[in-house]
């Protein structure tokens, strides 16, 4: 009868017998539990990731277009303020009127500079005006004025 015990063994109902095992080693195992996440937690996860990463690349990548732009007014804000502070040595040495056109460039770009002198005839001053293009823009980027006297 040694083999009758043994398929008795082997048909045995599920979980009888093997209550012994799982006590032994220090708990107790429900069929339901499982470990680690599956694979439609880990889909959900990286799509909740990238509905909040997508949105904030895009403001990086905006914030560094308007870091560039404001590098290329400040380029052409201080052309513009040194071509004033040139033309106030120049009217400050008795020399009237002032140069018109120079041209530079800052970091590859380029810029010209168109400067514009009126003189008020009754009251001897100039009006001095200095507009910076950038590139080949037919806008001036920035436009600064100033008026010295002799």
């Amino acid at each position: 009868m040694p083999a009758a015990r043994t398929l008795k063994r082997l048909f045995r109902a599920p979980g009888h017998g093997t209550r012994v095992m799982r006590e032994a080693h220090g708990r107790r195992w429900s069929g339901g539990c499982q470990t680690g996440f599956t694979l439609v937690e880990i889909m959900v996860a990286l799509g909740i990731l990238a509905l909040v990463v997508v949105p904030l690349m895009a403001g990086f990548d905006w914030s560094m277009g308007q870091a560039s732009q404001t590098n290329q007014l400040t380029a052409a804000a201080n052309i513009a303020r040194q071509a004033l502070e040139t033309a106030r040595e120049t009217t400050a040495s008795g020399t009237f009127p002032v140069s018109a056109q120079a041209r530079a460039a800052v970091s590859g770009t380029p810029y010209q500079l168109q400067t514009t002198v009126s003189t008020n005839g009754t009251m001897n001053f100039e009006t001095i005006t200095a507009s910076v293009y950038a590139g080949s823009s037919s806008t001036p980027a920035v436009t600064l004025t100033t008026v010295v006297g002799p």
